[in-house]
């Protein structure tokens, strides 16, 4: 168990996460890190917001979303001919 102290909290997060050792590593792996040999009420919250708040993640982090693309008319508009021009007017 850890004492309720700021400061050593604090402490204890940034040797987890700042070291070269362990790279900066994610939510998860911090939270197992820091879990394994500390244990204590609220700790996933803390390490939630330490790396939210860690300026060296949020300038190197990697997005993971896939890029819309363009925009395209759908095809089944292509062979309507005359009788869709007459529904848009």
């Amino acid at each position: 168990m850890v004492p309720s102290s700021p400061l050593l909290k604090r402490r204890i997060l940034e040797l987890c996460h700042d070291n070269q050792l362990s790279g900066h590593v994610g939510i998860t792996k911090m939270h197992n890190l820091v879990a394994y040999t500390f244990l204590r009420s609220g700790l996933r919250a803390d390490v939630e917001d330490y790396v939210h708040h860690c300026d060296a993640c949020q300038r190197h982090k990697v997005n993971t979303r896939m890029y819309a693309g363009k925009l395209q008319p759908p095809s089944i508009l292509e062979g309507c001919g005359k009788v869709c021009q007459w529904i848009a007017l």
